[in-house]
């Protein structure tokens, strides 16, 4: 995983529609793996709400996918907001 810039603080919203045992487990070993990813200096997780709190110099798009491929559930980023791509740039 790249790192880039400065330390930030950014936090990833993973959907839990399915709330079994087996859902809970993978994405509480996701949350365990975050903290090996190159640049996480500290990640939090509530399995409960699906918020994932982290800080370090990664890149949280890239660690977005990172989550996505690993727990094969969506995740998006909630705070800071994502950045806006405005379709009508010239």
């Amino acid at each position: 995983m790249e790192t880039d810039g400065g330390v930030k603080q950014f936090k990833l919203q993973i959907d839990m529609q399915c709330r079994c045992t087996g859902c809970a487990r993978k994405i509480e070993k996701a949350m365990v793996c975050i903290g090996s990813v190159s640049g996480v200096e500290a990640s939090v997780a509530d399995v409960d709400t699906g918020i994932v709190a982290v800080v370090g110099k990664v890149n949280p798009t890239k660690l977005c996918h990172w989550l996505k491929r690993r727990i094969r559930k969506d995740v998006k980023i909630v705070y800071p907001d994502p950045p806006v791509q405005n379709s009508k740039q010239e």
